[in-house]
C-alpha cells in the first residue's frame, strides 16, 4: 500500500472517502460537459428560464394579455423558476458569458448531487452493513454515467437528493413524527421538480400502511407534502 493511500484510507472515513472521489470526478464534469445534452435539460431549463430575463416566453408557459390561462402542460416551474432567479442575479452583477453561467450551473449541480453519495450510501448500510454501503457508494460516486448527469440539468437526476433524503428519514430506526414531518417536506420538493414523483410517494403511502405506520406519523407525512403540492400549484 502507497503511503499516501495509507494516509488517504486512515485520515478519512469511508464516506469522507466517497465524497471525495466522487466530488474530484464531478469537477472533471463540470469543467468538461460543456455544451448539449438532451434536449430537456437545455430546452425546457436554460432556454425558458433565460428567455423569461431576457424578456421573452421561449416556451409559452407564461400568461399573458393574449393567454391569461396559459401554463406548462406536464412541467413545473419550480426548477426553472430557480434558474430564472440564478440568471436574473447573475445579469444584475454583470455575468453575460454564456460559458460562465453555465459552468457556475453545473457546479451548483454537482454539489447538489453530492447528496446523493450521502444518503444512498447511509440507506445502504442501514440495509446491508458498512460493505454494502461502500461498494453502493463506490457506484453513486464513480458510474461512468454518474458524474456526467450530475451536472446537466435533467429533472429525472436532480429530484434525486430529496427523494434520497425522505427515503433515509423514513427507515431509521427512531424515527419519529419529525421525520415523518421532513420526509414529507422533501418529497413534495422532489414533486415540485417532477410531477411524476406523486406515483413514488403513493406507492411509500402504501408501504406505511401496510407497516401499520401510526395515525399521527402518516398525518405528518402527508401534510408536509400536500402543502408543497398546494404551493406548487398556486
Amino acid at each position: 500500500m502507497s503511503s499516501f493511500r495509507k494516509w488517504f484510507i486512515q485520515r478519512f472515513s469511508p464516506l469522507q472517502q466517497l465524497l471525495i472521489l466522487g466530488g474530484a470526478v464531478r469537477l472533471l464534469s463540470v469543467i468538461f460537459s460543456k455544451g448539449f445534452g438532451w434536449h430537456d435539460d437545455h430546452f425546457l431549463i436554460i432556454e425558458s428560464s433565460q428567455s423569461w430575463v431576457d424578456g421573452y416566453d421561449y416556451n409559452d408557459w407564461l400568461p399573458s394579455p393574449d393567454a391569461p390561462d396559459r401554463q406548462p402542460q406536464g412541467h413545473s416551474l419550480f426548477y426553472p423558476g430557480i434558474h430564472y432567479f440564478i440568471f436574473l442575479f447573475m445579469k444584475w452583477i454583470g455575468f453575460n458569458d454564456p460559458q460562465v453561467k453555465m459552468t457556475f450551473i453545473r457546479l451548483l449541480h454537482a454539489l447538489w448531487s453530492m447528496l446523493i453519495i450521502t444518503y444512498g450510501y447511509r440507506i445502504a448500510e442501514n440495509y446491508g452493513g458498512k460493505k454494502a454501503a461502500w461498494y453502493a457508494g463506490i457506484f453513486l460516486a464513480l458510474f461512468w454515467f454518474m458524474p456526467f448527469v450530475s451536472v446537466r440539468n435533467l429533472v429525472e437526476f436532480v429530484l434525486l437528493p430529496p427523494v434520497f433524503i425522505a427515503i433515509y428519514l423514513l427507515q431509521t430506526q427512531k424515527r419519529g413524527w419529525r421525520d415523518f414531518l421532513f420526509a414529507g417536506l422533501w418529497l413534495g420538493i422532489a414533486f415540485s421538480i417532477r410531477f411524476q414523483t406523486a406515483f413514488l410517494v403513493i406507492g411509500i403511502g402504501i408501504a406505511l400502511l401496510i407497516a401499520r405506520t401510526s395515525f399521527k406519523n402518516i398525518l405528518s407525512f402527508a401534510f408536509t407534502f400536500l402543502v408543497m403540492v398546494f404551493l406548487q400549484l398556486l
